[in-house]
């Protein structure tokens, strides 16, 4: 018994499929130019406060809190959470930004704007996670996250 070869053979166990990371590295070239442009908003030189990435972090929790919550009652295979979850938001947020940030700041004397970076920060990107988690439950029981996946919605 032989077996004929395929053009797309299956990956292995536990790997994503070629075409989910493809989705995943498109997406994520979106959100790194993205997180660039945005970044210029205001980079808070000199120990000021750095406006563009509070905007991306907090923006970007609002989303993926929307995002996976509107996608949480879909049955069918979503390409939207490689493509907008993990790929585009995923290089969207900075995590690693922010911390930097924060040393520096401290490092440098501006402890008040570090401390205030700090707390803003986490507290309005959580309210903006939770926001965008209960637009999105609405969204996702109005039906209008399953139709979106499928490229036939608003």
């Amino acid at each position: 018994m032989t077996t004929e070869p395929t053009d797309d053979p299956a990956p292995p166990a536990g790997r994503p499929a070629p075409v989910v990371l493809a989705l995943i590295a498109v997406g994520g070239a979106a959100g790194a130019l993205a997180r660039y442009e945005v970044g210029h908003l205001g980079s808070g030189r000199g120990g000021g406060f750095p406006v563009g990435t509070f905007l991306v972090n907090v923006t970007g929790a609002f989303a993926l809190g929307l995002l996976l919550a509107a996608l949480a009652r879909a049955s069918r295979p979503q390409v939207v959470r490689p493509l907008l979850a993990t790929g585009f938001l995923g290089a969207y947020t900075t995590f690693s930004t922010f911390a930097v940030e924060l040393v520096t700041r401290v490092e440098d004397g501006h402890v008040p704007t570090a401390v205030a970076y700090a707390a803003l920060t986490l507290v309005i990107g959580l309210a903006a996670a939770v926001l965008g988690r209960r637009v999105g439950t609405r969204i996702g029981r109005s039906g209008g996250a399953a139709r979106t996946a499928e490229g036939s919605g608003p």
